[in-house]
């Protein structure tokens, strides 16, 4: 049986969780692309802003961020963001998230933390110790090439640029998440 399915590119492992979709009673979608593609009305992000804002809540009680991305690396394919500080009024949020990852008013360790797992999260360890921004005018989107100890390359997401700078592992398929 094991010959057969390695003959026909069967790959062993757990791959249930790269594809299972978060639960809908805890999570509540507010955009995607490839596999977790999600309709909006437009991807004009200035007009999506305030219903943004109302999802995320107010600070202190901003909500949790979960970028689920099945096509990234292992490493990439589930991100939470916490944010520590009140987001600057002037600043696009959803934009921040979806069009251009800017390190004003968003620095990793002062603004925001980032992890790996919601246990993490929770537990407040194993968070990321690297980020980096502002690919001016890229269009480069969250989380640029932050990753949990060092750069990664082609991991962001974006609904203003196609993301296909990587054939095997990039962030061509993904979905952003508000914690309900």
């Amino acid at each position: 049986k094991s010959e057969f399915l390695s003959q026909r590119f069967y790959v062993p492992g757990d791959q249930q969780a790269r594809f299972t979709k978060p639960d809908s009673s805890k999570w509540t979608q507010f955009a995607g692309m490839g596999l977790s593609y999600f309709p909006v009305k437009s991807y004009n992000l200035a007009e999506r802003e305030s219903e943004f804002r109302q999802l995320l809540g107010t600070y202190p009680n901003y909500k949790v961020l979960y970028r689920h991305c099945e096509s990234c690396l292992p490493s990439h394919q589930h991100i939470y963001y916490k944010r520590l500080t009140p987001y600057p009024n002037e600043m696009q949020r959803l934009h921040l998230f979806l069009g251009s990852w800017v390190s004003e008013g968003n620095e990793l360790g002062e603004d925001f933390l980032l992890f790996g797992s919601y246990s993490d999260l929770l537990s407040g360890q194993g968070n990321w110790t690297y980020c980096n921004y502002d690919d001016g005018g890229s269009d480069i989107g969250f989380p640029n090439g932050c990753g949990p100890m060092d750069s990664a390359h082609c991991q962001w997401s974006s609904v203003l640029r196609e993301n296909y700078c990587d054939e095997k592992y990039s962030g061509r398929s993904w979905g952003f998440y508000v914690e309900k």
